[in-house]
């Protein structure tokens, strides 16, 4: 059976991730250089003193928000690096066309780890919906039953 439409979305929602996990790592490792580094915290307590909007926070509670920040972002990169494998993997299954069923599967589970809502995502659910539903043509063998008397039937 011809799997085209599949592949072409795992694929190009593969290549999005991949672009969106460079991002984030990028991003985290930035981060996590800055975050230690006094004058950036500096930076961000002249900025916080500056801004009549926000409230005044001690540079203590400032560090202990950047290190949870940066741990959040690590999370997001561990995500993004098991969406990529299981988006792969579907892709192993799809263009084998072995378990069409399981790549289907596997191609929902990482539009929810890749983000509900996001661009990979959608990619992801129509091409799981395509895998899961798509049926191969009948054969004109198959469209005929055995009766008792070694007859054939429509089925």
């Amino acid at each position: 059976m011809n799997r085209t439409a599949e592949k072409v979305l795992g694929i190009i929602s593969a290549l999005l991730i991949t672009f969106g996990l460079l991002i984030i790592i990028s991003l985290t490792v930035f981060f996590n250089m800055n975050k230690e580094n006094p004058v950036f915290i500096e930076a961000m307590m002249t900025d916080f003193e500056n801004d009549p909007s926000t409230m005044i926070i001690e540079p203590e509670m400032l560090v202990s928000f950047l290190n949870l920040l940066g741990g959040v972002m690590w999370f997001g990169v561990a995500l993004s690096v098991i969406s990529l494998i299981l988006t792969i993997l579907g892709l192993k299954y799809i263009w084998k066309n072995d378990n069409p069923k399981r790549a289907g599967i596997l191609f929902i589970i990482t539009g929810v780890l890749s983000g509900i809502i996001s661009i990979p995502s959608i990619l992801l659910y129509i091409a799981a919906i395509l895998a899961l539903t798509k049926k191969p043509k009948m054969e004109d063998d198959m469209l005929y039953t055995q009766v008792e008397d070694n007859s054939m039937r429509p089925l």
